[in-house]
């Protein structure tokens, strides 16, 4: 004759357990535990957060942008990790791997993969550039995500082999050529979209840099092409480098006054649109909008 097996949980046992399932539902699925796991356990080990100014960076400066117009972002956008900016209208992708498009104070669009725990998701998309007619993103993710107008995925193009196991961190892309930056180091990636082929430009910094320059000298957080040139904004200095997009070399350096930690870098109309990184807690950062022509 079979016994049947009862489990009996006292009250204290009950309530432990019930609190250790809610504790990792809000690490997994809050902004909240995302913040406390990454931001807080960053900073612990001191990997995270990088408050400097122009002053502190390896090169001289050519000149400096101070005063800009200011964009708030609607509350429920945070974190922005990549912009595509035009006249009046923003496309924003998020370390929460979603992507928005703002115009005036009005938002649309939100995650890209709404089923997928907001941990996993944390840093999977880092960038956005407009190719065309849709958008294309990337990140740790180990493809190009493609994106149509309506924020709807359409499909993925491979990424080249070298860059597979690269966290991106900026693409501009202009005629068929991307260029894309990474954590790994100072060069530039530029890459055929037709044919996949790849090539690696090294930056010439000796027009603003009597010494050699460490490869970690400058860590991307973002890329944008305009006019030929190849504007690339670093995470660990308010500094925009300005390079030729053919020859690498580079033609200006232009600090931003202020303690900034920037995602990524738009450039229209004469403009520079720079994002801010930032934790949980602190107040959210606005787009902020320097001229860089006719000024």
């Amino acid at each position: 004759m079979s016994q049947k097996t009862t489990l009996n949980f006292s009250p204290l046992k009950l309530g432990l357990f019930l609190s250790l399932i809610a504790l990792l539902g809000m690490l997994v699925f809050s902004r909240f535990g995302v913040f406390l796991i990454f931001d807080v356990a960053g900073n612990i080990r001191g990997t995270d957060h990088f408050v400097t100014e122009f002053t502190d960076a390896p090169v001289r400066i050519t000149r400096v942008l101070s005063d800009p117009q200011e964009v708030v972002l609607p509350k429920h956008i945070e974190q922005v990790s990549g912009i595509v900016a035009q006249s009046g209208h923003f496309v924003l992708s998020t370390d929460q791997a979603e992507l928005f498009f703002l115009t005036g104070e009005v938002a649309q669009g939100g995650a890209l993969f709404p089923l997928t725990p907001l941990l996993l998701r944390q840093g999977s998309i880092e960038t956005v550039t407009q190719v065309g007619d849709e958008f294309w993103l990337t990140g740790e993710n180990g493809v190009f995500l493609r994106v149509d107008q309506s924020g709807d995925i359409i499909g993925t193009h491979p990424l080249p082999d070298p860059l597979m196991s690269s966290d991106l961190t900026g693409l501009a892309w202009t005629d068929g050529t991307m260029f894309v930056t990474s954590g790994d180091d100072m060069n530039v990636a530029v890459v055929d979209i037709t044919s996949g082929r790849m090539q690696s430009m090294t930056l010439d910094f000796s027009a603003v840099s009597d010494a050699h320059l460490p490869e970690d000298a400058f860590l991307w957080s973002g890329v944008a092409h305009n006019s030929g040139q190849l504007y690339l904004i670093a995470e660990n200095y308010p500094v925009v480098v300005v390079a030729d997009a053919k020859s690498g070399h580079v033609t200006e350096t232009i600090g931003i006054t202020g303690q900034h930690e920037f995602s990524d870098i738009s450039v229209f109309d004469g403009h520079l649109v720079l994002p801010s990184d930032h934790n949980y807690f602190d107040k959210r950062p606005p787009l902020q909008i320097y001229q860089i022509l006719g000024s």
